[in-house]
């Protein structure tokens, strides 16, 4: 099993009650589909939903939190 060493601020966000709700908004507008597999025509379900550019890469909280929670900047993968 592959292991992170996340950030404080992270752990606390992907916990967080705004972050489920992103997540739901994400599967309900990719139709709980997965967005490569889908490329390809397979209808797969989202297993979870991931950043496309991490945000982590951004050093202030501010930027941090807006990127964190940018449905622009999150993919729901299998």
């Amino acid at each position: 099993m592959r292991r992170f060493n996340h950030s404080q601020r992270y752990v606390k966000a992907i916990n967080s009650a705004r972050w489920r709700q992103v997540v739901q908004q994400v599967r309900k507008s990719q139709d709980n589909l997965c967005a490569e597999c889908m490329k390809l025509g397979i209808a797969t379900p989202i297993d979870s939903v991931h950043h496309i550019v991490p945000a982590e890469e951004h050093s202030s909280d501010e930027v941090f939190e807006r990127q964190f929670f940018n449905l622009a900047n999150l993919v729901g993968l299998c």
